[in-house]
């Protein structure tokens, strides 16, 4: 469960064609956003407070704080996750899962027609995911699958892909997309497999009746069989025959 290699893998192999993951970096950062400002009108107060350690240094992060609730844990549960996966690029994420949660929260609770914008670029947003999916993937959503696991990686896959295009750990680039080929190939030949019919235990198959061009090529065989003369076959020689040549032979 935290093994960036496991992770990414699992939900790269649903995500293999360019045009769904150019898709995908636009539209789940959307979603991620939307759910933030949604969460937030849902519970516009704070459910806590934060530690004196955590206030003292949210005091120097210029702007507004976030407002304590059930978002900023779902975000600090996110960025925990991934420092956990990868520490560098954990690291890196932080900041702008912050940035994204503070944005949220600030225009939900200041737009008075946030609601009906927060739902139509949730409700786009998750259309174009499907689009992607079904149009240039042509497979279902790793969510059908895997609910909790799509939902939370989905975030962190698209940053590591902005970070793997910045040139972040190409080794790391090259095994994941390698071990995502792996997987895609694998379920491509199980899809397969699962296409092909399947005989049912204790039912003989039936035999494969000819064609139509088998049967005249066998009629054709067995009629140039049929119309060969059989080769002639030498008789013994007859008793004048024998005679003469004994005359011959004792006049030479």
């Amino acid at each position: 469960m935290f093994d960036i290699r496991s992770e990414f893998s699992k939900y790269g192999e649903y995500h293999a064609n360019r045009i769904n993951i150019a898709i995908h970096m636009v539209f789940v950062p959307t979603i991620l956003w939307t759910s933030m400002g949604l969460v937030t009108l849902a519970q516009p107060h704070a459910l806590f407070e934060f530690p004196t350690p955590i206030s003292a240094l949210l005091s120097h992060i210029p702007g507004s704080p976030p407002v304590a609730n059930t978002a900023t844990l779902i975000i600090t549960a996110f960025a925990a996750f991934y420092i956990v996966l990868d520490q560098i690029a954990g690291l890196l994420a932080t900041p702008v899962l912050y940035g994204f949660l503070v944005s949220a929260q600030q225009y939900a609770l200041s737009s008075p027609a946030s609601l009906q914008y927060l739902l139509a670029l949730f409700a786009i947003a998750w259309v174009a995911q499907f689009i992607g999916h079904g149009v240039f993937e042509r497979r279902a959503p790793a969510l059908l699958d895997n609910l909790m696991q799509a939902l939370v990686m989905a975030p962190f896959f698209v940053f590591l892909e902005v970070l793997f295009a910045l040139g972040y750990r190409p080794s790391l680039h090259r095994e994941l997309r390698n071990e995502i080929d792996k997987q895609t190939g694998r379920v491509t030949v199980l899809e397969e497999a699962d296409k092909a019919p399947k005989e049912e235990p204790g039912v003989v198959p039936k035999p494969k009746e000819p064609s139509v061009v088998e049967i005249d090529v066998h009629c054709a065989n067995v009629s140039g069989a049929g119309s060969q003369a059989p080769e002639p076959v030498s008789s013994a020689p007859n008793a004048t025959e024998v005679d003469q040549r004994i005359v011959d032979e004792g006049q030479a």
